[in-house]
């Protein structure tokens, strides 16, 4: 692939992120017995209103966790080649655990958000890896 096209796909999975930021990440199911009838609640977990409520709680580590997952990206895309890989790489980590608690541990079904913002964040990690390793290549 050429660099035209890696910097497509970098700037699709950010707006993709950036969507993402207002679609349901997972779905969570309980059920509550009221009268020998069973009412099945469902509640769905968006980071928008994740990040609401960090705000009014000023907890600052879930709101950076917000950020991180799915403003970074496009942050990023102004920067040069490889500041922007190196934030990517470690960001995918951060990334990794927090979508893996919203999306799968806390839920028990993942949704459209939730699948895409992992897909994104997967396929940044992977041109940051590959652009690390061009970069070490052309210095080395």
């Amino acid at each position: 692939m050429n660099d035209k096209t890696i910097t497509l796909i970098k700037k699709i999975a950010a707006l993709l992120l950036l969507v993402c930021f207002v679609l349901p990440l997972s779905r969570c199911t309980s059920k509550s017995e009221v009268q020998r009838q069973s009412d099945v609640t469902d509640s769905y977990t968006y980071a928008y209103v994740i990040a609401q409520e960090a705000l009014q709680s000023n907890n600052f580590k879930t709101l950076s966790a917000v950020f991180v997952v799915f403003f970074v990206p496009a942050v990023c895309l102004s920067m040069k080649e490889r500041p922007q890989a190196v934030i990517c790489f470690f960001s995918s980590f951060a990334a990794a655990y927090v979508l893996y608690g919203w999306v799968f541990l806390f839920a028990t079904s993942p949704e459209i958000g939730g699948i895409l913002a992992i897909l994104c964040w997967m396929i940044l990690f992977g041109i940051s890896c590959t652009t690390l390793c061009k970069i070490r290549r052309q210095s080395g």
